[in-house]
C-alpha cells in the first residue's frame, strides 16, 4: 500500500463569477422552485454590477415580496467568490438570522449564522467565514459591540436597515432603566436636578410614575452637564463595575462626553451623541462596501442619520411597483367613532374573533401598557423574549397577542400565521432622544420621515405577497391624528393611501359591534368585500405619490449633522460650528421650525464650549447670536429661553419670555392629549363649559381646574377646606391662588373672613408648592360682589376680585381659540401649529401675563366699602 503523501498539493479553484446575476444561475443545489429570477431583481443586480462595485455605501430599496433577501444574498455570494471577501450579514435579531439561513440554503449559498455567545460559535463554521468560504450570518450587536469576533468584515450586509436605529445606536447610548439601576439612576437625577425646570424635577424624583410619564421627557442644557461632567464620571464609575452590560457604551463615550447630550424622564436616563459615530468603530468603518437593503429607504436622510453615514448611494425602487402593493389591508380606526376605552372593547372583541394578533408599540412603555391591557382580557401574550429564535411560540397558538416595540420590520407573518394588526401609538419616540425631538421640539419635519416609512414598514407585517390580507387597527389618537393630516397621507404609495381613505371613511359613524363585523367581511372574503376591493382598487386609481418638499431640505443638510458630529467627537469645536451653522443655514422657511431650533441651539452651544476650551471671547457673540435665535424659533422649549437671558462672561443675552414658551408648551399639550381629531374634544368642552357656568362651588371650581389646564398652567385643586380652592402655576415662577365664592349674592359685601382667608393662600402657596425666590403669587377672589366690608380693606392688600363672569368670557375665548387652531391641524405641521397656537394666544391676550393682567384688574382695597 502506497504511504499517504505528506503534503496537500492539489488545489481546486473554483471559476469567479462575473456579476451577481451570472452567480444565479450557477448556484448548485437551489431549490426546484426557484428557476427564476424576477426582471426587477435582475435589473437591480445589472444596475449595481454595471455602476456600484467600487461604491462605499450602496442602498437597495425593494419592497415587501419583492425578493429583497435574494438579491442581497446574491451580492454577499457574488463578492465572496469573486473577491475572495469576507462577507458579514446583519440581521434586526436572532429570529430574523435563523430565517436568512434558512433562505440561503434554499438558493444554494453557504453561510452560517452565529447568534450565540462568541465562545459557542461553531470552530469549523467560523473558519469557514474568516477564509471566505461562507457567509457570516448575524445579528447587529454582533458586529456592534466593543469585542465583536466578527471584527474585519470586508462587506457588509445591512438587511431591513432602516429597522437598525436603536441596534446600532446602541453601541454609544449610556442608557439607564430606573427598575435596573435604581439608586445610580436618583443620584443623576439629583445630580442634575438643579439645572432642570423645577416641577418636572419633581415629577423625576417622585417614587410614583406620574401620569403619562412615558412621553415626559427633557434634556440637560450642555453648560450645566458640562459643569458636572466630573461628578458624572465618579457616579458610573461607582455604580456600574466593569463587565456589566452599562459599561459597554459608557466605555465607548467617556472620552467624548462633550459629543453627548443627555435625555431624563421618570423610567430612563440616556446619554448618547446625537448620531452614532460608526466611522470610528473599525469593525464597521474599514469594510471595502456597505450594502443597505430596506422596503422604504426615505427620502430626508434618514439612513443617513441612523448609520453615521455621510452619504449613500441609492438604487431606487424598481419601475412598476409605484402602483404595486402587496397584498391587501383593511384599516379600521375606531377611535373615530368611540371614546379611546370603548374602542379599546371593541377592539378586544376582535380579536377574540381570530387565532391570534400581532400588536407593534413604539416603545416599552407602551408595550407593557398594551401586555397589561389583553392579559386583562384573558390573552395569553407573548413579548421579544418569546421569539428570538422563531416565531413558532406565536404562529402556532391560538388565543394569542404578540406585543412588541419599535419592530416595525423584520416580522414576517404570511397567509394565516396572523390576519390581524394592531399599531398601537405613533411610530416614534423608540428612545428619549426621539422622543424629545418630537414632544418637546415638534420637530415632525425631521420625524415624519421617520414616522412614514416604520408606518409603511409596520402595516405590511401581515400581508407578504399579492394574494395575503390582513385587518390592520390604528389605535392612539396622535396615530390617528397624523394619518389624517393631507400632508402626510399624500407622500405615501397610492396603494396605502387608497387603503387608509378607504379605512377612515369606514370607520366613522360605527357601533362597536361594527369593527367586529367589517373584520369578518375581511376574513371571509365574500360577496361584500369583493364590493370593497373594487372601491379600494377605484380610490388607487386617482392617487399619485407626491414628492415632498421637505424631505428635500432633510437630505440636503444629513451631511452636515453627520459632519457636524464628528468633528465634535474628535474635538474639532470650530469646525463642529461651522458645521452646525450649516444645518440651521439651510433649513429656512415656516415648517422646518422647530428642528431648525434644535440646530440654533447646538451651534450655540457648541460657541460657548469652543469658547470653555479656547478663552477666545469672539465665540461668546456666536453663542449669544445663536441662543437667542433658539429661543425665539422653539417655543415649546422652555430653557431655551432661560438659555437666553444667561449671561455669559459677563456678556447680557436679549431678555425672551419663559412664562410664554412654557404655557404654549402647555395648551399645545393639552390639545394633544384631547385629540386633534375624534368626538373627545368637543365632548369635554361641551362638559367644561357647563361646569364654568355652575353657581354650585364644587362644580365651578372643577371648571376653574380644568381652564388652567387648557391655558398652559399646570392646575391643582387642594385637598382640604383651609386650602386654596384651585392653584394655577408655571413652573416655580408664577402661582394664582384661586377663592370660589360663586355663592355669593351679587347684592353682598366681600367680608373680612373671606378676605384673611384669600390672603393667607399666599402663604399656603409657598408653604407647599415649589417657590423661588423671585416667585409671582397672585391672590383671587371669584365673587359677583362689587363692594368689600371696611373692616376687610386693611388685610386686602394683595388681594384681586374678579366677577365669575369674566372667567366665563375667558373660558369661552379659549375653547373658541382651541376650537380653531385644532380644526387647522389637519393641514399644517406641528411647527406651524405652535405658531399658530401662540399667535392665537396673543391675539386673544390668553398668555400668562394677559391672564395676570386681567385677574388683577379690581384690587379688593380700592373697591367701594359698606
Amino acid at each position: 500500500m502506497a504511504n499517504k503523501p505528506l503534503f496537500k498539493t492539489h488545489f481546486e479553484e473554483s471559476a469567479r463569477p462575473t456579476d451577481p446575476e451570472s452567480l444565479f444561475h450557477d448556484l448548485k443545489g437551489r431549490a426546484e422552485e426557484i428557476r427564476h429570477l424576477w426582471s426587477h431583481q435582475a435589473d437591480l443586480l445589472r444596475a449595481y454590477s454595471k455602476d456600484h462595485l467600487q461604491t462605499p455605501d450602496i442602498a437597495f430599496e425593494l419592497p415587501t415580496g419583492a425578493g429583497k433577501t435574494l438579491v442581497a444574498l446574491l451580492i454577499a455570494e457574488f463578492r465572496r467568490r469573486k473577491y475572495d471577501e469576507r462577507v458579514a450579514y446583519l440581521c434586526p435579531t436572532r429570529q430574523l438570522a435563523n430565517q436568512v439561513e434558512l433562505q440561503a440554503a434554499r438558493y444554494g449559498i453557504r453561510a452560517h449564522v452565529f447568534v450565540k455567545k462568541q465562545a459557542e460559535y461553531d470552530p469549523e463554521k467560523f473558519r469557514e467565514y474568516e477564509k471566505g468560504q461562507a457567509i457570516a450570518i448575524t445579528t447587529y450587536s454582533g458586529l456592534f459591540n466593543t469585542n465583536p469576533r466578527i471584527k474585519d468584515p470586508n462587506v457588509i450586509v445591512l438587511d431591513d436597515a432602516h429597522s437598525s436605529e436603536n441596534y446600532i445606536s446602541s453601541l454609544w447610548s449610556f442608557d439607564l432603566k430606573r427598575e435596573d439601576y435604581q439608586s445610580l439612576f436618583e443620584a443623576i437625577i439629583d445630580l442634575f436636578a438643579p439645572t432642570l425646570p423645577v416641577t418636572f424635577a419633581g415629577r423625576l424624583r417622585s417614587d410614583q410614575p406620574p401620569p403619562h410619564w412615558g412621553r415626559d421627557v427633557d434634556m440637560v442644557p450642555g453648560k450645566y452637564f458640562r459643569e458636572r461632567l466630573q461628578s458624572l464620571r465618579e457616579l458610573i464609575s461607582t455604580h456600574v463595575p466593569k463587565g456589566d452590560r452599562a459599561s459597554y457604551p459608557w466605555q465607548m463615550i467617556q472620552d467624548h462626553l462633550p459629543a453627548c447630550n443627555l435625555f431624563l424622564n421618570w423610567g430612563n436616563i440616556l446619554l448618547r451623541p446625537i448620531v452614532p459615530p460608526t466611522l470610528t468603530h473599525p469593525p464597521f468603518a474599514n469594510a471595502k462596501q456597505r450594502v443597505y437593503m430596506s422596503a422604504t429607504l426615505g427620502a430626508g436622510g434618514e439612513l443617513e442619520r441612523i448609520t453615521g453615514v455621510r452619504h449613500i448611494e441609492r438604487l431606487p425602487i424598481p419601475p412598476g411597483w409605484d402602483k404595486r402593493g402587496s397584498g391587501r389591508r383593511l384599516f379600521l380606526l375606531p377611535e373615530l367613532s368611540m371614546e379611546e376605552n370603548e374602542a379599546l372593547e371593541s377592539l378586544a372583541d376582535v380579536v377574540k374573533s381570530v387565532p391570534r394578533a400581532l400588536v407593534l408599540t413604539p416603545n416599552d412603555s407602551a408595550r407593557r401598557e398594551a401586555a397589561s391591557f389583553f392579559e386583562s382580557k384573558g390573552f395569553t401574550v407573548l413579548g421579544p423574549e418569546h421569539i428570538e429564535d422563531s416565531l413558532d411560540p406565536f404562529t402556532q397558538s391560538a388565543n394569542t397577542v404578540l406585543v412588541l416595540s419599535n419592530r416595525y420590520d423584520g416580522i414576517d407573518l404570511p397567509d394565516d400565521s396572523c390576519r390581524l394588526l394592531i399599531v398601537n401609538g405613533l411610530p416614534v419616540g423608540t428612545n428619549l432622544q426621539e422622543l424629545f425631538l418630537l414632544t418637546r421640539l415638534a420637530a415632525s419635519s425631521l420625524l415624519r420621515d421617520r414616522m412614514l416609512t416604520r408606518l409603511t414598514q409596520g402595516v405590511g407585517r401581515c400581508t407578504r405577497s399579492d394574494r395575503d390580507y390582513a385587518a390592520v387597527f390604528l389605535l392612539d389618537k396622535s396615530l390617528i391624528d397624523f394619518v389624517l393630516r393631507t400632508e402626510n397621507r399624500k407622500v405615501l404609495h397610492p396603494e396605502l393611501q387608497a387603503e387608509i381613505q378607504f379605512g377612515v371613511e369606514n370607520s366613522e359613524a360605527k357601533l362597536r359591534s361594527d369593527f367586529v363585523a367589517l373584520t369578518k367581511a375581511l376574513l371571509d372574503q365574500g360577496a361584500e368585500w369583493s364590493e370593497a376591493e373594487r372601491a379600494i382598487l377605484n380610490l388607487r386609481s386617482k392617487k399619485t405619490r407626491e414628492e415632498d418638499q421637505i424631505t428635500k431640505k432633510l437630505k440636503a443638510v444629513v451631511g452636515h449633522e453627520v459632519d457636524y458630529l464628528y468633528s465634535l467627537w474628535t474635538d474639532k469645536y470650530e469646525m463642529a460650528i461651522e458645521k452646525a451653522r450649516s444645518v440651521s443655514d439651510h433649513l429656512g422657511g415656516d415648517e422646518t421650525k422647530g428642528y431648525r431650533g434644535w440646530w440654533y441651539y447646538l451651534s450655540a452651544d457648541v460657541a460657548a464650549l469652543t469658547c470653555e476650551a479656547t478663552k477666545k471671547p469672539a465665540f461668546l457673540s456666536i453663542a449669544k447670536d445663536y441662543f437667542e435665535k433658539a429661543a425665539n424659533c422653539s417655543l415649546s422649549i422652555s430653557w431655551f429661553a432661560g438659555l437666553a437671558r444667561l449671561t455669559i462672561e459677563g456678556t447680557p443675552v436679549a431678555q425672551t419670555d419663559e412664562l410664554t414658551a412654557r404655557s404654549v408648551e402647555g395648551v399645545k399639550q393639552r390639545l394633544i392629549e384631547l385629540g386633534l381629531s375624534g368626538q373627545k374634544f368637543e365632548q369635554r368642552m361641551k362638559s367644561f363649559l357647563a361646569e364654568i357656568d355652575s353657581n354650585d362651588h364644587d362644580t365651578f371650581q372643577r371648571g376653574l381646574k380644568s381652564l388652567g389646564d387648557l391655558l398652559g398652567f399646570e392646575s391643582v385643586v387642594p385637598s382640604t377646606t383651609a386650602d386654596p380652592d384651585c392653584i394655577w402655576s408655571i413652573g416655580d415662577k408664577l402661582h394664582l391662588a384661586h377663592e370660589v365664592k360663586v355663592e355669593h349674592t351679587a347684592d353682598g359685601a366681600i367680608g373680612a373672613n373671606d378676605v384673611r382667608q384669600s390672603v393667607s393662600h399666599a402663604t399656603w402657596v409657598k408653604a407647599h408648592l415649589p417657590c423661588a425666590k423671585d416667585c409671582k403669587v397672585i391672590c383671587v377672589i371669584e365673587t359677583p360682589r362689587t363692594v368689600v366690608e371696611r373692616a376687610a380693606i386693611a388685610y386686602a392688600t394683595s388681594l384681586c376680585q374678579v366677577n365669575p363672569s369674566a372667567i366665563r368670557a375667558m373660558a369661552k375665548e379659549t375653547v373658541s381659540v382651541l376650537r380653531s387652531v385644532r380644526a387647522a391641524s389637519s393641514t399644517n405641521s406641528d411647527e406651524a401649529m405652535l405658531d399658530l397656537l401662540r399667535e392665537s394666544l396673543v391675539s386673544q391676550r390668553l398668555l400668562p401675563n394677559d391672564i395676570v393682567e386681567r385677574l388683577s384688574r379690581q384690587p379688593v382695597n380700592k373697591m367701594q366699602s359698606a
